[in-house]
């Protein structure tokens, strides 16, 4: 299906310049559309599976292929990469989300909680904190552990490593004075609100290797992902949309927990 598109893509990474885009214009319209007509069956199947505003559209999912400059570390003008998200509202909304990354040799689709901000992104971390147990078990489920088996940090979050004890103070202050709630945590999360980061750190590390991600996760990271690579070989396919939909279905108990938190 994206086999012009990944070899398009790939031109992209070796002559990224809006000379050559320019030059290139139709080929790049040509793929754009082919991966938006791609996306359309896709969001029809997912507005069955979570929450959507009604009008929303799939122009409104994807982004923008030309780069912000102004926060870009690398200043080549252009991403090498389509991309789209799915969620409550339209792309970078914070909301709990099915994403799909096409890019040569690098695709894949994965489900996570993006830089939700100062409204959504507490109130997820609470929810997921006091319904923690039902959390575990839609991620420990066996379909989602064989489809979304690594729980991935990327680059821009290791900035957070060595912030600990601002994300735990975050976590503290979502109970604060609010000892019924507390009451309902589970004795670990109780142990935890009454630590420092340090001896925090120190207690998650001590659990047992399958159960310390779920801990770190809540209070050490800002941001929540999972995701599953795709080949070339299935990306040029036309299997790819049945795997992306199979995808999105596995994702969607985890996005509807998360959407709950956010009503």
């Amino acid at each position: 299906m994206f086999e012009i598109t990944l070899k398009f893509l790939a031109a992209v990474e070796k002559n990224n310049t809006t000379e050559w885009l320019h030059t290139n214009y139709d080929l790049y319209q040509q793929e754009r559309k082919r991966f938006q007509r791609f996306l359309e069956p896709l969001l029809q199947s997912a507005k069955d599976l979570f929450p959507f505003r009604s009008e929303l559209k799939v122009s409104q999912t994807m982004f923008r292929f030309n780069k912000d400059l102004r926060y870009s570390r690398e200043k080549t003008p252009y991403k090498n990469h389509f991309w789209a998200e799915f969620s409550y509202e339209k792309r970078r909304s914070g909301y709990p989300c099915f994403y799909f990354h096409l890019a040569n040799k690098n695709s894949f689709i994965g489900v996570w909680a993006f830089r939700a901000g100062p409204i959504l992104e507490p109130k997820m971390r609470r929810y997921a904190i006091l319904n923690f147990e039902e959390r575990k078990k839609i991620q420990t489920s066996k379909p989602f552990q064989e489809y979304f088996w690594k729980l991935e940090m990327r680059a821009e979050e290791w900035e957070y490593e060595v912030l600990y004890y601002k994300s735990l103070y975050t976590v503290k202050k979502l109970f604060a004075n609010d000892e019924k709630s507390i009451k309902k945590l589970t004795p670990e999360w109780q142990k935890i609100l009454k630590m420092t980061y340090r001896e925090a750190n120190e207690f998650i590390e001590s659990m047992p290797k399958n159960q310390k991600h779920f801990f770190y996760q809540l209070c050490f990271m800002k941001n929540r992902i999972r995701d599953r690579k795709l080949s070339d070989e299935l990306v040029i396919s036309w299997d790819i949309f049945w795997e992306a939909k199979k995808g999105l279905e596995i994702a969607a108990p985890l996005i509807n927990f998360l959407q709950k938190a956010c009503e």
